[in-house]
């Protein structure tokens, strides 16, 4: 191990002891949760960094695909277990809505941070995976949590359309609805909240890539769009799919949490 590499690994558990520090003068209870979100972030860390290492050192176009399916399948079930979904009944439509989502954003995105063939090597392609799957996942399985609550808690309205002759497509209208404007609101909500954190960040980012400012900060704008419209149409594509999944034959709600 360099002396580089352990004096940034000190600094890090520095930084780390500081809310426990906080937490055992204060007596703020936050260590459980400190530790288990500690713990959490540094599992998914090394799963994606042991992906992207292992990709990175075969490069291989297909290997760096097969690595992004595996991303995009850990995103997606990440988000399920932080919103407390049954995965059985939600993770193909869940993969489904997100997988549809990178197929388009993720290869367009790569070929605009760098020329081709270089977009598709595995450390400039995977990367934008990661970033591209871990924002609109959360954003997308929030969004199906909003539709199904719904619909648990309004189970009267969408018994009585399907009583009077509504078809269940018609039914759940109303309740698609409510989820999208839902998920683009939160979505905006959130970029105008990170505009000053993360945009600087990624920023930053692009520019020690070799992009030029302009550009840049034109892929900055158009990032933080393509996680709007990625998690409006895979929550879109997702519900679709679930039909199948969470109704009976009867068009009844199964349990999904």
């Amino acid at each position: 191990m360099s002396l580089q590499l352990f004096g940034e690994l000190l600094f890090c558990v520095l930084l780390l002891a500081i809310p426990f520090v906080f937490d055992n003068i204060l007596k703020l209870n936050i260590s459980d949760k400190l530790l288990k979100g500690s713990v959490s972030l540094l599992v998914l860390i090394v799963l994606c960094g042991a992906i992207l290492s292992f990709a990175i050192w075969q490069n291989h176009l297909w290997l760096t695909i097969l690595a992004a399916f595996i991303l995009v399948v850990v995103t997606c079930i990440w988000a399920m277990l932080r919103f407390r979904l049954k995965l059985r009944r939600l993770l193909i439509p869940s993969f489904t809505g997100l997988l549809v989502v990178i197929l388009v954003f993720a290869p367009i995105s790569a070929m605009l941070v760098t020329p081709l063939p270089q977009s598709f090597l595995p450390q400039y392609f995977l990367p934008i995976v990661c970033l591209l799957a871990g924002s609109i996942s959360f954003n997308m399985v929030r969004g199906i949590r909003k539709y199904y609550v719904g619909l648990q808690n309004h189970a009267a309205l969408y018994n009585y359309l399907l009583g009077n002759g509504c078809t269940h497509h018609q039914a759940v209208a109303y309740f698609l609805r409510r989820s999208l404007q839902s998920t683009a609101l939160w979505v905006l909500r959130r970029i105008s909240t990170t505009m000053l954190t993360a945009s600087p960040l990624l920023l930053l980012v692009l520019v020690w890539a070799g992009v030029p400012v302009l550009k840049a900060a034109i892929l900055n704008f158009m990032f933080f769009f393509a996680i709007l419209s990625g998690s409006m149409i895979s929550l879109f594509v997702a519900l679709l799919v679930a039909r199948r999944y969470t109704f009976d034959e009867y068009s009844r709600l199964q349990p999904v949490s």
